[in-house]
């Protein structure tokens, strides 16, 4: 058995209570979303079923365009990210996840004094986040956010491989070389997100990252 309910600026109201699967909603009444709770042979209910509490998993692709000190060693580069998250865990719209990458970097000849090649250069991301979720259009039947806006701050630690090439003082190469470095990072940046159901969703957005 069931017991629907329908939320108005914070107050929820009985709208029905059944054991069918499949219920209509008239489409005149008023009202901000829908909860819906499970009842058990003791009449007690169970917890609201909430979208907002799913675990989160997402892929995405990443495009760097390096700034600054970066840019005499790193061109532009390119990789993905998978993140996991969960939302309202202290204060509603508020999410909280881990995120991890991969990124590479297309190096650049003869930087510093003009007596080295970086030839190769690799990025291992991985952070936490904190991400504050603003609904825009909110699909109050099937209960998710269609349109959502959210702005995002990471911390963590990115370590960083490369391959670079000394040169003599004709320019030819002398030695190569590879180096390894541990660099920590925050990033912040603001985020469109646009979903088709529940469980699948675009996302477009960017960060500036300082490391």
């Amino acid at each position: 058995k069931y017991r629907v309910y329908t939320e108005k600026d914070g107050k929820y109201a009985l709208l029905k209570e059944t054991t069918e699967l499949n219920f209509s909603i008239p489409g005149d009444m008023e009202f901000d979303s829908v909860q819906i709770r499970s009842i058990d042979n003791n009449g007690d209910e169970s917890e609201p079923v909430d979208y907002r509490h799913d675990w989160r998993f997402q892929l995405s692709p990443q495009y760097w365009i390096p700034v600054a000190e970066m840019r005499v060693f790193a061109g532009n580069g390119y990789g993905g990210c998978a993140d996991v998250s969960r939302r309202d865990l202290f204060i509603n719209d508020l999410e909280l996840g881990g995120t991890c990458g991969f990124m590479e970097i297309k190096g650049k000849e003869k930087i510093g004094e003009g007596n080295s090649n970086v030839t190769a250069l690799y990025m291992f991301p991985a952070a936490a986040f904190a991400a504050y979720r603003i609904p825009v259009i909110f699909d109050k039947f099937n209960c998710y956010d269609v349109l959502s806006l959210f702005p995002k701050v990471s911390a963590g630690m990115m370590v960083v491989y490369s391959d670079y090439q000394l040169l003599d003082i004709s320019g030819a190469v002398d030695a190569e070389k590879t180096a390894t470095m541990f660099v920590p990072f925050v990033k912040a940046g603001m985020f469109v997100e646009y979903g088709l159901s529940r469980n699948f969703f675009f996302t477009l957005g960017g960060e500036f990252s300082y490391m």
